[in-house]
């Protein structure tokens, strides 16, 4: 594999900034999928790619193990986007990233390749749509294939993985930081 070939398509993709980090440095945090309940998300139970519809921590933890190493990638975003409406079409770009992404380690021959993002589905994609197709089982998912779940959802504390690559350091107090994960192995 090559590792800085990834590292070089993300960065292609638009992301600010892309790295590999050990599977064991992914924490994992059984409280993060309640936060999306309480205080609340408004994507919180209304696709498959939020909780209460996503493995959960418990069960994220065991299938991450499978893997040695995780693609991580991040945006820096100005906070006055990150806290209006204009996030959703930032956040759109990082899922698109994140399944960009793993359909090149899947054609690089990494079949169980999964990408991961931030933010929910439901309110990036389908905010006009009263429902999800899928959790409804009225048809596939509007965005197949650029639309991916949630980490958080599964647990994973994406502000670790910020802090593990040093993410921060040279970023202002202006802007903050927006990621995705994608599993290789």
């Amino acid at each position: 594999m090559d590792r800085n070939g990834y590292i070089e398509k993300a960065l292609s993709l638009g992301a600010s900034d892309a790295a590999w980090i050990p599977i064991q440095d992914i924490r994992v945090d059984d409280r993060f999928p309640g936060y999306c309940k309480e205080p609340g998300c408004s994507g919180y139970g209304r696709s498959m790619s939020c909780p209460p519809h996503v493995m959960g921590p418990q069960k994220f933890r065991e299938y991450i193990a499978r893997f040695e190493s995780a693609l991580a990638f991040k945006f820096d975003i100005p906070w006055d986007i990150l806290v209006s409406d204009d996030r959703y079409p930032v956040f759109r770009v990082l899922h698109e990233t994140a399944t960009s992404l793993e359909a090149y380690a899947r054609q690089d021959g990494y079949a169980n390749a999964k990408a991961y993002a931030g933010g929910s589905c439901k309110n990036i994609f389908c905010s006009e749509h009263k429902d999800c197709n899928v959790l409804f089982g009225t048809g596939e998912c509007r965005y197949r294939g650029i639309s991916t779940q949630s980490m958080s959802g599964n647990g994973v504390d994406f502000q670790q993985i910020v802090k593990c690559l040093n993410w921060n350091d040279g970023v202002d107090k202006s802007t903050g930081v927006i990621a995705g994960i994608v599993l290789v192995g």
